[in-house]
C-alpha cells in the first residue's frame, strides 16, 4: 500500500533519476553550500558562527583566496587539513562563505 506512494512520490521529486548524472556516470558537481555542510560547517557552524568559541566565525571573514587555499591545504594548528578537495571546490567553498553576513 505504501510502496506506490512511496513510487509516485520520487517520480514527482525526480522524474528523470539518469538525467541528474553527468554523460560518464559522474554525479553533477557539488554547490559550494552543500561542500560547506559537508566539510566545514560541523566545526565552523551552518552560517559561519561556531558554537565554540576556539574556533574561528567565517561571518564577515576577511581573507581572500589564496589566504583561504592555504589555510585548506596547510591549515592552522588546530585545523585539518584537506588536500581532498580541488581548486574547483575550495573556490566554491570560497564564494559560498564570502555570501556569510558580517557579524
Amino acid at each position: 500500500m505504501i510502496l506506490p506512494l512511496l513510487i509516485a512520490a520520487c517520480t514527482i521529486l525526480d522524474p528523470n533519476p539518469e538525467a541528474t548524472i553527468g554523460r560518464d556516470g559522474d554525479a553533477p558537481p557539488e554547490s559550494g553550500e552543500s561542500l560547506y555542510l559537508r566539510n566545514c560547517a560541523g566545526c565552523h557552524g551552518l552560517g559561519g558562527t561556531p558554537s565554540d568559541t576556539s574556533v574561528k566565525t567565517l561571518r564577515g571573514w576577511p581573507g581572500d583566496f589564496a589566504k583561504f587555499d592555504s589555510t585548506l591545504t596547510i591549515g592552522p594548528s588546530t585545523m585539518p587539513e584537506f588536500p581532498e578537495l580541488d581548486s574547483s571546490a575550495r573556490r566554491k567553498i570560497f564564494d559560498h562563505i564570502r555570501k556569510f553576513p558580517p557579524l
